[in-house]
């Protein structure tokens, strides 16, 4: 991840407008962050509130970048003439507010982890003769988000809202193969479906992208890119038809993946059916030929509805359960935090 923020082939940052009350501090953990391609970038940008307020910290933080262009920590440190955890914190509301990025992702790891456990840290690694392996020092340099496209304070040409919309759909399409309006619901960095049907009715239209019924249990409208199409087929023909009698196919190690609840891939009560399992990093899901069967909190195992009689055997469910246990490296404790199996 590191490598491709450095070689400036992706970039981090909050991307969604900020939701908090005005003047408030935001929370950089309950901040929903994206990653995506640095050329795609523009796609995602709106311009920030001018009347936006900042605290103290950030709002020099900020002065400073807008006036010297993208400084290290250390030189911020010295420009902002702040100590070092009232930049970090300027810095953090920054982030979580949409205006600021690092050259690097360890930053964001960085900010993530209290300061006085990242010292503790630090300080024990020092005697060890380690580093961490994430600071702010290692960050590179911390810049400003350029203002993208006017979504909330004046409107784009319309040629160009169209060029934004069909940028957008493609790279909906290049994600998922199918998209639908329940799925793109979801993308909170999307526009309006409404906006959207038409440039995809447009491209249907030109023979870019197929509409059809491609999901089953899924209403209105749905487009495929036409090399999905046979990716779909082929992927029903090995499971078999359930409703012809036929007998799905059995995937990897007994069919079961397990994955984060965090996990862009939860597409759980979206693409199947029953609850949407909420995306907690904590969390994790078992999935047995694509169907969620179970979700682990890190200390119980909770069995879905319609599986759960299927699944009982004791031994059968203490197996599983032991599968869904986290593993974490041991130089990524510290990021992660403590009581996390």
């Amino acid at each position: 991840m590191d490598q491709l923020c450095f070689s400036g082939q992706i970039a981090w940052g909050k991307l969604t407008p900020y939701s908090g009350e005005a003047g408030a501090p935001a929370s950089l953990r309950n901040s929903s962050l994206s990653i995506c391609l640095r050329e795609d970038l523009p796609l995602f940008l709106g311009t920030p509130a001018p009347d936006e307020e900042l605290g103290h910290e950030a709002q020099q933080v900020l002065e400073q970048l807008q006036q010297r262009g993208a400084l290290f920590y250390h030189d911020l440190t010295k420009y902002c003439n702040l100590l070092p955890s009232y930049v970090e914190q300027g810095l953090a509301e920054l982030v979580a507010k949409g205006r600021v990025s690092a050259d690097g992702f360890t930053g964001l790891r960085a900010l993530l982890i209290p300061t006085a456990k990242r010292s503790a840290l630090k300080e024990r690694r020092s005697r060890r003769g380690s580093n961490l392996p994430f600071s702010l020092e290692q960050a590179g340099r911390w810049w400003l988000f350029p203002e993208g496209r006017a979504t909330d304070h004046g409107a784009p040409r319309s040629t160009e809202r169209l060029e934004h919309l069909e940028a957008i759909a493609h790279i909906l399409l290049l994600r998922y193969g199918v998209i639908f309006r329940k799925l793109v619901q979801r993308e909170r960095c999307a526009p309006p479906w409404r906006d959207l049907l038409k440039v995809l009715r447009r491209l249907e239209d030109r023979g870019e992208l197929r509409g059809g019924r491609f999901v089953s249990g899924v209403w209105g409208e749905q487009f495929a890119l036409p090399n999905a199409i046979p990716l779909l087929r082929a992927q029903h023909k090995a499971q078999g038809d359930p409703a012809a009698g036929g007998r799905r196919t059995v995937m990897g190690d007994e069919g079961f993946v397990v994955l984060s609840a965090a996990d862009p891939l939860n597409l759980t009560g979206v693409i199947t059916n029953g609850e949407r399992v909420a995306t907690r990093y904590t969390d994790r899901i078992l999935y047995r030929e694509g169907v969620p069967i179970a979700v682990h909190d890190g200390t119980t195992l909770r069995w879905l509805e319609k599986l759960r009689q299927e699944m009982s055997a004791p031994d059968e469910m203490e197996r599983l359960a032991e599968r869904m246990k986290r593993t974490i490296l041991a130089r990524l404790r510290a990021f992660y935090g403590k009581g996390i199996g």
